[in-house]
Parts: C-alpha cells; structure tokens; sequence
C-alpha cells in the first residue's frame, strides 16, 4: 500500500492485539485493513465486504472478547458495517436499525468475556436522532434502542456516540 493510517487498537493481553484503519491500494481505492497480533507477530489482511452495502470499507473502531474474538465498525461506508472475527475469521454481518429504522451508524464498539456491543445512532434527521444498540458475537446480532431523556430544549438536538465500556458480565455504558 502507498498510505495507510491506522484507527484503533484493542488487546486482551500483551501478545494478542487487533488494530483497524485502512491503505490506499492501486488505482486510488481505498480499502480496509485488519491487523492482528498473535505471538509477537502481525499479520494484515484486508477487511471484507459486506453484500448489502456499497462504498469504502474502512473500519474506525474495534474491540475484542479474547484472542480471535473482535468486532469492528465501520464509520465511512453508505450503511452499517460491523465485521465479527469467530475464531481468528473475519466475516461482514448484516446489522439493521431497531425496528428498521433508516440510517444507522455505529461508531463505538466494546466487548465482555461472552460477547460484544456496539452503538451509534440512526433517523431520518436532526429531529428524529435516536441511539442504538447492536448486541452479540459470531453471525448473531440484535439491534435495540436506547431510551433517553433530552433536557429542556434539547429537542431535536444531534447524538454521536463516541465509546462505550462493558464490564465482566456485559453490562455496557
């Protein structure tokens, strides 16, 4: 690759890290890249593309329940990415808004010893910006809503989330 930048890094150990970011590859086109640490060794290899979305594939965040166990998010492509690692593999998962809501961005992502979340929001616009909640691991996720109170005049005001933590027992904020 020509340039690469790299987004974010998570380890579960001092041997064992994922960092996420993308490289420029022939031609111009950005692409992803997923770097993995495993007995003081990094391997790269390109992110996946997902079937249902088309643009950049460029992960910005990442975290990890153990070794081989990561998801990452993807922030710059035309709807959600989420790529779940299952045993040291990476695959693409199809990930909706809760109750099919339209364009859902994820943007943090934090992972317990049994599983991962991420969140972001979604809306049609400024008025109707809710936060989501994408739950699990492997090929299995469910997307939920996250009910919150604006103060006075906060109506219709922009949510970003910018990180989430999960404790031990998945209890995530």
């Amino acid at each position: 690759p020509e340039e690469a930048t790299l987004n974010d890094v998570a380890c579960v150990s001092a041997s064992s890290c994922t960092a996420v970011g993308g490289y420029t590859a022939t031609g111009d086109t950005a692409e992803g890249l997923l770097l993995t640490r495993a007995s003081g060794r990094w391997t790269a290899a390109e992110a996946p593309s997902p079937p249902v979305v088309s643009g950049r594939n460029i992960p910005v965040a990442v975290a990890c329940s153990s070794s081989g166990e990561c998801i990452a998010l993807d922030g710059y492509n035309d709807g959600p990415v989420l790529l779940a690692e299952t045993g040291g593999i990476w695959s693409a998962v199809d990930v909706t808004a809760p109750d099919g809501g339209p364009d859902l961005e994820l943007t943090a992502a934090a992972c317990w010893a049994t599983g991962c979340a991420a969140t972001g929001t979604y809306g049609g616009g400024a008025s109707s910006t809710a936060l989501a909640v994408v739950t699990g691991s492997g090929s299995s996720w469910t997307a939920g809503n996250v009910p919150i109170s604006l103060g006075p005049g906060e109506n219709g005001a922009q949510l970003h989330v910018t990180a989430m933590s999960c404790d031990p027992a998945g209890t995530c904020e």
